[in-house]
């Protein structure tokens, strides 16, 4: 496989600017300020340069050969049984500890802190009669990207050298602006890598007048720009982008190499042959399905619905949440990566209604009444039904979807409660999934009585938010707790 080879120049660089303003005491501030100016030019000047560089070197592999590649088939999302109606808990005093072994401790690699960034920095470009505006509408969300005021980029045709010359042409055209205003876009908006790669379609279909495949390519264009990795794919006449990604994703067909899957993203591709443009831009990363707050959508609200919690009525909320937000998450991919879901969290929308409400109710309490309280809400405010009844299919639902849609399951459930243990509490969650079931364990810092696992010499008691009116350290009857695996939340 072709590699582009190319040194980056940020340490050199970094190194001029250090000479450039060793003996600054001795300059007037004129001459300092005209000296650095000159500086950031050159600097400028050079970054663009090398990114030049490194888009016409990719293009010259654009021209090469594309591998030929057999496509696997989408994987559906595996429908677990789960008991139609799930059992109610007999009021237990001073549960007796028990300790509960358990199959497997996965600890998942920390969520990324920050995006993939650009090879080189892109800098906001300024408004210029040479730039023209596309202007679409992103969840809701107005947005405005600029372009070149050219002609629209477009291909002849749809083999290597027809891809090959329209990179050229974007590479060329000014098309800075549209990387710089994306880049922006994705800052401003908070948006996560699907979000991000989202964003970029979208972008592109609007500039492109549509989707095809001069969409797809300006789509990659934009994304190996902001430093992702993602290859261009052809099935007979269609172009499509494929995205690596080492979560596993269901009802998406994907191709395999180097130990990992690339996703293709155009569902309506059914071959399974695929000629993939198999070639890496320098410095590109890997985009991850896990975001740590949700995207900053313009605001619809759902309608508002009651949460009362049965043995605790000061716990009683009128909520809503954002129709854009939930019309995202209706279309992100979904996986068994249930951690990457407890890891999104609520919406700021939500936790203003919610977390006042829930914090007034557990102020003073100890951390096992306060367990109990948030515990008991999530058992008895929130109706029960399985995916399959629900939905179809499997479907794991994020902290917002789990308030909107009618009924929910014990994966949702128990995400949720992990989210408000971990936020409201300040504790340490784990989640326990069993062949048919998920529930929770949490690390009190308090001694409690009841079930528990130890996980790296600490003591997770067991809460389980599905079993109704089952107290903290109750597991839920025929559970085989020797199956079960666990998955570490905290991450310090």
């Amino acid at each position: 496989m072709a590699h582009v080879k190319l040194i980056s120049r940020a340490a050199a660089l970094t190194a001029a600017a250090i000479c450039t303003t060793a003996n600054v005491s001795a300059q007037s501030f004129d001459e300092m300020r005209q000296r650095y100016e000159t500086f950031k030019q050159q600097a400028q000047q050079e970054y663009e340069d090398f990114r030049k560089k490194a888009n016409e070197e990719y293009v010259q592999f654009i021209r090469d050969a594309w591998q030929r590649y057999e496509a696997q088939p989408a994987e559906p999302a595996p429908m677990k049984p789960k008991p139609p109606v799930i059992p109610t808990a007999k009021p237990v005093d001073n549960p007796q500890p028990r300790e509960l072994p358990v199959s497997e401790v996965i600890t998942p690699e920390p969520a990324p802190v920050t995006p993939p960034q650009p090879l080189e920095p892109i800098p906001q470009q300024p408004s210029s009669p040479s730039l023209r505006e596309v202007a679409f509408d992103f969840y809701g969300t107005p947005c405005t990207v600029r372009v070149n005021a050219g002609d629209t980029a477009r291909l002849r045709g749809y083999d290597e050298e027809d891809v090959a010359d329209m990179w050229q042409q974007l590479s060329d055209s000014g098309f800075d602006a549209a990387v710089a205003d994306c880049l922006q876009l994705r800052s401003t908006m908070n948006l996560c890598d699907w979000a991000y790669l989202t964003l970029a379609g979208r972008f592109a279909e609007t500039y492109c007048g549509g989707k095809g495949n001069d969409a797809v390519v300006v789509q990659a264009y934009i994304l190996t720009q902001s430093g992702y990795k993602v290859r261009m794919a052809r099935a007979d006449d269609r172009l499509t982008v494929l995205m690596p990604s080492e979560n596993e994703i269901w009802s998406y067909s994907f191709i395999s190499r180097d130990d990992c899957r690339y996703y293709i993203l155009d569902r309506s591709l059914k071959g399974s042959a695929f000629y993939v443009c198999d070639v890496p831009f320098p410095g590109e990363k890997f985009s991850s399905l896990y975001m740590q707050s949700q995207p900053e959508f313009a605001v619809e609200p759902t309608a508002r619905r009651e949460f009362r919690a049965e043995r605790y009525p000061q716990i009683a909320v009128t909520a809503d949440t954002n129709e854009h937000l939930l019309e995202f998450y209706n279309g992100y991919p979904l996986t068994n990566d249930w951690d990457m879901y407890a890891y999104a969290s609520l919406s700021d929308r939500l936790k203003g209604e919610l977390y006042p409400v829930l914090r007034n109710a557990i102020a003073d309490k100890s951390e096992a009444e306060a367990a109990n309280m948030l515990l008991d809400f999530v058992q008895t405010a929130f109706e029960y039904k399985t995916d399959d009844e629900q939905f179809g299919y499997e479907r794991p639902l994020f902290g917002d979807e789990t308030f909107y849609y009618p009924y929910c399951d014990c994966e949702d459930r128990s995400i949720l409660f992990s989210i408000l243990v971990r936020d409201l509490l300040d504790l340490d969650a784990a989640l326990v999934s069993y062949p048919n079931h998920l529930a929770t364990a949490v690390c009190f810092t308090d001694y409690v009585q009841g079930d528990y696992i130890v996980l790296n010499g600490r003591r997770y008691t067991v809460c389980d938010p599905t079993y109704i009116g089952a107290d903290i350290g109750m597991t839920m009857p025929d559970m085989d707790n020797a199956s079960a695996e666990v998955i570490l939340l905290n991450r310090e």
